[in-house]
């Protein structure tokens, strides 16, 4: 099971941002790059098996290189997003541009990592 493999995510839209909620168990915020566009986000890294030089009996554990591209119905305020992991979850908020104050062009393509903090596993 080692590979591309897709971790499950969960979406909720708050009042003004948008909330992510990402199955990564075994990894730590050091093993995932987050990056933040204007109307959404990427993530991606690797998960590494455990146990090497054994000789596998079942595997139902994904492993592998993972990637994922989302794209959200509005704009996002990519000064104001934040990440945390906690327990295996990867926590985004993804706060709604204020059309009003910032506009951001259509031609836009510049993209921003953001970093991730651990909140004490």
């Amino acid at each position: 099971m080692y590979g591309n493999w897709t971790p499950a995510i969960d979406i909720y839209k708050a009042q003004n941002a948008w909330l992510v909620y990402v199955e990564l168990p075994g990894l730590s915020s050091s093993d995932i790059e987050l990056i933040v566009f204007s109307d959404g986000f990427a993530f991606r890294g690797t998960r590494i098996p455990p146990e090497k030089g054994l000789i596998a009996e079942k595997l139902e554990i994904f492993t592998g290189i993972f990637h994922r591209e989302i794209h959200l119905p509005g704009k996002v305020d990519i000064a104001e997003v934040t990440a945390s992991m906690k327990n295996g979850i990867l926590c985004i908020k993804l706060p709604e541009l204020n059309q009003t104050s910032i506009r951001i062009s259509e031609s836009s393509t510049r993209e921003f990592s953001i970093a991730i903090k651990d909140k004490g596993e």
